[in-house]
């Protein structure tokens, strides 16, 4: 990044050209310089829309996760970050703004649920799934494909409905 974070002592392996030579002067001790990481603002919703079996409660277990979905959705797009949908059936790249709000929000307001069959994507394959923030909303609680999710996403926050 860019913007100044603070000063620390210098320690074996930091780049010489981060060595605040005025500051080291005054305190006669090595200083560097820190600067602040520049933050991806990206998350990754995955909306797991697979039922093995469709009754009436599996329907509202199903709307409920859709819910979460575009709240956890509008959250974030309204915190500034970009938000990638990720479903069964469909994948929404990462966008920002009104327009990715919009577009996130159609899709789930069309969304049914899928038993397996006409599933087209995979949303816990590395390739679909990228390093960052993850969120994962499940229609049936527990997941069975959840150890890719998991190895993606260090710190993933998993929802169950």
């Amino acid at each position: 990044g860019t913007d100044l974070y603070g000063f620390r002592k210098y320690q074996d392996g930091d780049d010489s050209r981060f060595i605040n030579w005025k500051l080291s002067a005054k305190t006669r001790d090595l200083v560097v310089t820190t600067y602040c990481h520049e933050q991806s603002l990206k998350v990754c919703v995955v909306f797991d829309n697979l039922l093995h079996r469709i009754d009436q409660s599996s329907r509202e277990r199903f709307e409920s996760a859709v819910t979460l979905a575009a709240s956890l959705s509008s959250f974030f797009i309204e915190s500034g970050f970009k938000v990638k949908l990720v479903s069964r059936n469909d994948e929404l790249p990462y966008g920002q703004g009104t327009k990715q709000l919009y577009e996130i929000l159609r899709y789930l307001a069309l969304i049914e649920p899928t038993t397996g069959e006409n599933a087209t994507v995979d949303p816990y394959s590395p390739e679909i799934l990228e390093s960052g923030m993850g969120l994962l909303v499940c229609c049936e609680g527990k997941s069975r494909n959840i150890g890719n999710f998991a190895r993606v996403f260090d710190a993933a926050k998993v929802e169950g409905i």
